[in-house]
């Protein structure tokens, strides 16, 4: 078996960059991604491939991580853009069982969709000086998309700890119908965005705060789910008036345990609001 390193990736699908005519990143192959990080799956057959991509709005490559339903093919398949949260990348999401959860709501008569995840950096999805990745989710993922063969339009969005800000920012992009939070971690004010989340700017702080923005989030089906009890997200739930609210059912292992009913909520809110994605 072929490794490569973190930072490397093997591509099943064709590569992409940002940037329109250029070319191709990697030519197709039919093996699954390969890495020594075992937060990515490996087994052959995963329904996961592994891209980079060139980020104007972050001047830097970034990575994309597809996780897909075994056996759903790419065709125009609907997409969740996933965040991660702070001291996190894209790899969180195979870690916790992503592919198999997607397969199990297909078997159950869900509607297939692809779960995609990119990294995001460590600014909890804020922009920091040049680096701005809430710029690269509106403005490059549809390009980055439709080179992967998926939906162009994102029916909704997934955060995990300080994703949740990503998450909610997302939601004001043309049909977006839900987003989900699962274990989120959120702040009251600037402070504690900076020390815990890597917020640069009171000025980003203010634009990703969603207590700032509960007409724009209301518009959308909302889902919380937090292990611990948590007073923020519990406030944030009751002023978007959430769908569908878990919070202080036990930590252990809750993002796993959780995940399956997560992937329903979005995928049923999707079906139902965005005229079956």
């Amino acid at each position: 078996m072929r490794t490569v390193s973190r930072r490397g990736l093997l591509v099943g699908g064709l590569g992409l960059l940002a940037a329109a005519g250029c070319q191709d990143s990697a030519t197709p192959t039919s093996a699954p991604p390969v890495t020594t990080d075992p937060a990515v799956l490996a087994q052959s057959g995963e329904p996961v491939t592994v891209v980079r991509a060139l980020s104007y709005a972050r001047g830097k490559d970034v990575r994309m991580v597809i996780y897909r339903p075994e056996n759903a093919g790419t065709a125009a398949l609907p997409v969740c853009l996933a965040m991660h949260g702070q001291g996190e990348d894209a790899d969180a999401f195979a870690g916790m069982g992503i592919t198999g959860a997607l397969t199990e709501m297909v078997r159950a008569g869900g509607k297939p969709f692809a779960l995609v995840a990119l990294d995001g950096g460590t600014s909890s999805w804020t922009k920091a000086g040049a680096d701005d990745p809430g710029r690269m989710l509106r403005e490059e993922i549809p390009a980055w998309l439709t080179r992967q063969g998926l939906a162009t339009t994102v029916f909704g969005s997934l955060g995990i700890g300080t994703g949740a800000y990503g998450a909610l920012n997302y939601v004001t992009q043309p049909g977006v119908a839900v987003t989900a939070l699962l274990d989120p971690t959120l702040f009251d004010d600037f402070a504690g965005a900076r020390a815990g989340g890597g917020v640069a700017t009171d000025e980003a702080w203010k634009a990703a705060d969603p207590f700032r923005q509960l007409d724009q989030i209301s518009q959308v089906a909302v889902g919380i789910w937090s292990g611990e009890p948590d007073a923020t997200a519990s406030r944030l739930a009751g002023a978007v008036k959430a769908e569908k609210v878990d919070i202080g059912s036990g930590a252990g292992g809750f993002r796993q345990r959780k995940l399956p009913e997560v992937l329903t909520f979005l995928g049923s809110q999707g079906i139902r609001i965005a005229g079956g994605y």
